[in-house]
Formats: structure tokens, sequence, C-alpha cells
């Protein structure tokens, strides 16, 4: 797979802001973990998706880190946060750990509906028909945001999930 170099954000390339290449090898080997319990194929880093991300966490930053989706946006997208004691030397791969959790409240069906909405972070992570990830991540104080814009994005009403 192959991973781009850091976008910048916050404190530069590899800085406390953007994404160091490995990190960004963490976050897509921890989509296709999930996806592939349910045998959806993996995807591949977007460069284009990356940076549209880390502007978006970037604005973010700006704003204490408050989680609000970017308006209008063409691209699935999965928000993620977490703060306090340690928070900085997390994994950004913990996002996606994150996202899994509400694998245990989807409702398992194939199709997406409003019932399916309180998963709607897994299943954008399993959408089958999404091919590409681009993450971004900003700090916070003593927080970090991630942010993963998804193409093409998932969680459409009626639409396969899987």
């Amino acid at each position: 797979m192959k991973v781009p170099p850091p976008v910048p954000g916050p404190g530069g390339p590899g800085g406390r802001g953007a994404l160091i290449p490995a990190e960004a090898r963490a976050l897509v080997r921890a989509h296709i973990r999930l996806r592939a319990e349910l045998g959806v194929g993996p995807l591949g880093w977007s460069e284009a998706l990356a940076a549209h991300a880390q502007r978006w966490a970037d604005h973010l930053a700006t704003r204490r880190c408050q989680l609000k989706h970017r308006p209008a946006n063409r691209y699935g997208e999965n928000l993620a946060y977490w703060g306090g004691m340690g928070a900085l030397q997390q994994s950004v791969a913990q996002a996606v750990d994150q996202w899994a959790t509400e694998k245990r409240i989807w409702n398992r069906s194939r199709r997406f509906s409003g019932a399916s909405m309180p998963a709607g972070h897994y299943t954008q992570v399993i959408w089958r028909k999404t091919s590409r990830v681009g993450c971004g991540r900003a700090i916070c104080g003593d927080g970090v945001v991630v942010v993963c814009n998804y193409d093409p994005p998932g969680n459409v009403m009626g639409a396969s999930i899987y």
C-alpha cells in the first residue's frame, strides 16, 4: 500500500498535527481488518482525501475540537476525539477502534436505513463500495481529533452496506 508523505497541519509535517506515513498505514490496516471480518475488500489510501481530511481536522482544532461534520461534504466522513492524560501518545488507529465499538449496536441489516444510523461510523468503515480513505489529525490542547474521509461515500439510505 502506497502512503503519501505527511500532509502539513498544526505542528508541521510529522509534528504534533499531521499524520506520518506509519500512522496512515496503521489507519488503513485498521480499516482493512474490520472490512475483512465481513468479507469486504480492502481499500486504498488517497492523498487527496487525506489533504481534505487534514484541512477539516485543522479547522476543528481552531474550534476547540468540537466534533462537527463538514457541511456539504461530497465524501463520507468519520470523526473521532479523545483527550486527557496520555491522549497525545495514543495511536491514531484508536479512532477506527472507537468506530468499531458501534458494531455491537448495529442491527446487522445489509441495507442502510434509519435503524442503521446509530452505527453510522462503523457502517461507513465497512461500506463495500468505498474504495479509498484519507485521514488527518489535529491537536487541541491535550486532545486529538481524527478525521477520515471516504470515497465513494457510504451510509446512503436504502443502499447495500456490504
